[in-house]
This record gives structure tokens, sequence and C-alpha cells, in this order.
């Protein structure tokens, strides 16, 4: 029995581009990086807003939403929508360029307060 050229080359093909893509994966850090959740609680409407849509800071994309969810209180029968969205920490920086701290909660409620 004869190999078959072009099912070697379509296998060899296959093979290098699952791994040059696993290790543009990996590089990225997409799997590995310190990516924070957290939580927002909205009374008005979300409309338009979608899982995986952009979190900007100042028009800045700074993460994205990973949950939206509904809480219904039974006591007052009001309802909140809590946004779930992961912040990318190498996207925010001091002027030093550090990472900004968001385990501080002083730091979080100014910057909060600031519009984060």
């Amino acid at each position: 029995m004869r190999a078959n050229p072009t099912a070697i080359g379509l296998f060899m093909i296959g093979a290098v581009s699952v791994i040059v893509l696993g290790v543009a994966t990996l590089a990225s850090g997409a799997w590995f990086g310190e990516r924070p959740t957290f939580v927002s609680y909205f009374e008005e409407s979300v409309n338009g807003l979608e899982r995986g849509a952009k979190v900007k800071f100042r028009g800045v994309p700074v993460g994205t939403v990973s949950e939206l969810l509904i809480q219904i209180h039974s006591v007052d029968k009001t309802f909140l929508v809590p946004v779930e969205y992961e912040i990318d920490l190498k996207r925010l920086t001091t002027e030093l360029g550090d990472y900004l701290q968001l385990d501080n909660a002083e730091v979080l409620r100014s910057q909060i307060a600031d519009g984060l």
C-alpha cells in the first residue's frame, strides 16, 4: 500500500495550524493573565448590553462583560440587573507604569468615584 501525498500534506497543514494557534493563545496570556471579576448592579435597563461586550474606562477598552443576570427581590418586588465583568489589569497602570492595585479597597473606591 502506498502513502497518499495529499492526505499527508493536509495532515501536516492541519497539525502546523493547531500548533501555531496554540502557541499564539498561550503567548497572549488570555488564559493565564490576571482578570479579576467585578459586579455592578443596575436598576435601569441594560438594553443592548451582551456577554462579551467591551467594558470601557473613558473610552478605552479595559475588560469584557462575562454575565448578565436578573435579581428579583421578593419583599418589595423590585428588580436589579447584576452585570459581571472582567478587567484586564494590564490595561490599568499608574503614571509610573505600575499596574493599578484593585485589591486595595480605598484605592478601588476612589477609582469608582472617578468613573471606573
